[in-house]
């Protein structure tokens, strides 16, 4: 929907309802007829709430001026084109009360553009939050993945020193193998000097 344009409509009908409500210039009732079809108008495509509608359309009854005013044989005076102040001054009150609509109809755009805006940030700053999230937990998987890799390595290290001591001891027990031989060459060749 675009706020921009919606409120200048307003602007344009209160700049309207204003020149009409000026107190040299006498409203005619095609006056009144006329801005209350563009509100209605403004109202189904702005508000798109019936019931504000409806509320709006009760309070000002712009229909009963043609009502009032069309020719009836029942009312004689019907038939005088001759305005009296209670026709002008109820078309006065119409147009204030059309203006006060119009005005809490421009509130309630602003307060809808408002919350449009605040969403919009809103899901702005959540999917950051999300995007912020993610790359927290791709990080902290990065993390541990590296130290894993570190452990698995320190074992591999550790594995490879256990099998080099390992290989060491096996050394050790082979010459002190080789050493016992040799003392019992040692010892029966002694012998065999000796005897």
């Amino acid at each position: 929907m675009d706020y921009t344009k919606i409120k200048m409509k307003i602007e344009e009908y209160l700049s309207i309802l204003e020149r009409l409500l000026d107190k040299n210039h006498v409203p005619g009732i095609s006056d009144v007829l006329d801005i209350d079809k563009k509100i209605k108008s403004l109202g189904r495509v702005a508000i798109k709430d019936d019931s504000i509608l409806k509320e709006y359309d009760k309070s000002v009854n712009a229909n009963e001026l043609l009502d009032r005013n069309r020719p009836s044989r029942f009312r004689a005076s019907s038939l005088l084109s001759i305005e009296d102040d209670n026709d002008i001054l109820d078309r006065r009150v119409k147009l204030t009360t059309m203006k006060i609509y119009l005005t809490s109809f421009k509130e309630e755009i602003e307060l809808r553009e408002s919350i449009e805006e605040k969403s919009a940030k809103l899901e702005k700053i959540e999917k950051r939050t999300k995007e912020e999230v993610a790359e927290a937990e791709r990080r902290s998987s990065v993390l541990d993945t590296k130290n894993l890799g570190a452990a698995i390595e320190l074992i591999d290290i550790l594995r490879t020193e256990l099998k080099t001591r390992e290989n060491s001891q096996n050394d050790l027990i082979e010459i002190k193998r080789q050493l016992k031989k040799i003392e019992a060459f040692i010892d029966s060749t002694k012998k065999w000097l000796i005897e």
